[in-house]
């Protein structure tokens, strides 16, 4: 079978399920046929391919790997919409006039974040807004307020906020995936049988131990 897209999947798991061998190979390898393409041309000359041991099968992971695996693509998703919405965020803070990012080292940081919550909400004093300036934060409060000195367009302003509850929201996302796989880990920690076999070895050690 080729594997083409998504189309393999649902297939492929149902002649697993009633009992054939079924060999994936990658489309790159089969694509050597002649003339205009069909689907029966295509299936003939995949045939011929495998029959005569040119084609070999690809990598298939184990049920708990894609299942770990699923989650880890969907956190990492959601780590680079989060990373697009930062972007975002710091273009509108600059044709905002709001230097954040020569004051702080990131503007999602603890200094950069507050600042940002506290425009969003409609603070626009830029000595309010350096009083969030975290303790960790190098710059003087008096040169984060010399930063912040915008030109508070409504339009821009909007726009920030859309992008920093968009931001917000995909930190959610990712902590929940972070609840999930941890969660999938510790129980796959536990149900497995070496890991049960090598608790039992260590009680039976303790024992042998506590004995006289």
């Amino acid at each position: 079978m080729e594997s083409t897209g998504n189309y393999w999947q649902n297939l492929y798991v149902e002649l697993e399920k009633h009992g054939l061998e079924v060999t994936l190979v990658n489309g790159k390898f089969t694509k050597n046929i002649k003339g205009k393409k069909t689907d029966v041309k295509d299936a003939r000359w995949i045939q011929k391919l495998h029959s005569i041991g040119l084609l070999t099968g690809s990598f298939l992971p184990d049920e708990t790997t894609e299942t770990l695996r699923t989650f880890c693509r969907q956190r990492q998703n959601m780590l680079d919409l989060a990373a697009e919405a930062s972007h975002k965020m710091q273009k509108y803070l600059k044709i905002l006039n709001f230097r954040l990012d020569v004051v702080v080292n990131d503007i999602c940081g603890l200094t950069g974040l507050a600042i940002i919550a506290d425009i969003c909400s409609g603070n626009l004093d830029p000595k309010e807004l350096a009083k969030h300036r975290h303790g960790n934060c190098r710059t003087p409060e008096e040169e984060i307020a010399k930063a912040l000195k915008g030109n508070n367009r409504a339009d821009y302003l909007f726009g920030l906020k859309q992008e920093f509850e968009s931001y917000n929201f995909y930190q959610k996302k990712v902590a929940e995936w972070d609840k999930q796989i941890s969660a999938f880990l510790k129980n796959q920690i536990n149900t497995d049988p070496e890991k049960k076999k090598l608790k039992t070895d260590d009680k039976k050690h303790k024992l042998k131990q506590e004995r006289p």
